[in-house]
């Protein structure tokens, strides 16, 4: 064998051994420090379609930060079943000075995706281009990081 196939054979076996290691445990489903930021962006891109449909508009940096907080409900499920987290979202539009704070309830899946509900928002807004309300994307939030 030359040294290059031996090297090569080499690499193969660690990264065969490392692969198979990892595929026993992966983790949590996810953890403040990833769902956290995630929801926040996700709260983000929800305000500016909220905002898109009822004005028929763009305005992408509506909201100048959104500033979450989550915590899980209960240790995380043996099962395929939703991981239950409650998280706290201060926000606050550009140009303004008043904060908001809206809470949601999160359902994290097997695979870290989640969906958040939340009551603070109206559930219909008026569409412009449709003419007629429509769901807000503020009231059911999904995302997949």
């Amino acid at each position: 064998m030359t040294g290059a196939v031996r090297l090569l054979a080499v690499v193969a076996a660690v990264a065969g051994v490392a692969l198979a290691a990892g595929c026993g445990h992966s983790g949590p489903r996810t953890h403040p420090k990833t769902l956290n930021p995630s929801m926040s962006k996700a709260f983000k891109r929800a305000s500016a379609a909220t905002y898109r449909m009822t004005t028929s508009r763009k305005w992408k940096g509506l909201v100048a930060y959104a500033r979450v907080r989550c915590h899980p409900d209960g240790p995380e499920p043996k099962t395929d079943a939703g991981w239950h987290w409650s998280c706290r979202v201060l926000w606050r539009r550009r140009f303004q000075t008043r904060k908001h704070v809206a809470t949601y309830g999160v359902s994290v899946d097997r695979l870290g995706c989640f969906e958040a509900a939340s009551g603070d928002f109206p559930r219909r807004v008026p569409e412009r281009v449709l003419g007629r309300d429509a769901d807000n994307p503020l009231v059911h939030i999904r995302s997949c990081p």
